[in-house]
């Protein structure tokens, strides 16, 4: 049974559009992203390879995006489901 999940990415999308839009979730998926490229500039792609960027301190406690504050980390434990 195939699956279409770009279509449902995409109606998810346009129902979800001023999630995606708004300043706040930019500059979060901006800081996500710096981080993510800091890793791979040390770490390589290989160990990021099915892995999040965890910040140690969280960003909205007042953790910065540099390299003493970043680990590479499991999916799971990365977002709760341990």
């Amino acid at each position: 049974m195939p699956t279409n999940k770009k279509h449902y990415m995409n109606k998810y999308y346009h129902k979800h559009k001023n999630m995606w839009n708004n300043p706040q979730e930019i500059h979060k998926r901006v800081l996500r992203n710096k981080a993510r490229r800091i890793l791979i500039k040390k770490l390589g792609y290989r160990a990021l390879y099915r892995r999040d960027v965890d910040h140690i301190r969280p960003l909205h406690l007042g953790g910065k995006t540099v390299l003493s504050n970043l680990r590479p980390l499991s999916i799971r434990r990365n977002r709760g489901r341990k």
